[in-house]
C-alpha cells in the first residue's frame, strides 16, 4: 500500500468503513505509531495562506487572518513572527516564496 493511502485507510476506519484487508493489517502497526501534534505557533486564529520553500524542505511560511506572516526552519515545530511591527493591517491573504532567491518572500494583504 503506497504511503498516500494508509493516512485514508486510518480515516475510513475511524468512520466505519468495511473491515480492512490483509494488507491493511499488515500496515496497523505502522498506523498505531502516528500521534496527533499540534504544528504551529501557539496563537488563535487561522491561517489562510502557506508557502514551502523550494531546496529548504523544513522552511515554510504561513500567512495568518489575524496575526501577519511566520515562518519556520524545522518542519513546523517551532514557528516564530517575520513581520511584527513591519504592518500596517495584520491579515495576511497570500504568501509566495521566489524560487530564484528562496530569501525573497512576497505577501498580499487583505
Amino acid at each position: 500500500m503506497s504511503r498516500l493511502l494508509r493516512p485514508l485507510v486510518a480515516a475510513a476506519a475511524l468512520f466505519g468503513a468495511a473491515a480492512p484487508l490483509p494488507a491493511q493489517r499488515a500496515d496497523s502497526a505502522l498506523l498505531a505509531a502516528y500521534r496527533w501534534r499540534n504544528i504551529g505557533p501557539d496563537r488563535g486564529g487561522r491561517s489562510i495562506a502557506v508557502s514551502g520553500v523550494k531546496g529548504r524542505p523544513r522552511e515554510a511560511y504561513f500567512g495568518a487572518t489575524g496575526g501577519g506572516l511566520w515562518k519556520t526552519t524545522d518542519g513546523g515545530t517551532t514557528w516564530f513572527p517575520v513581520t511584527d511591527g513591519q504592518l500596517q493591517t495584520a491579515s495576511v491573504g497570500a504568501v509566495a516564496v521566489s524560487e530564484s532567491n528562496p530569501d525573497v518572500v512576497f505577501i498580499g494583504m487583505g
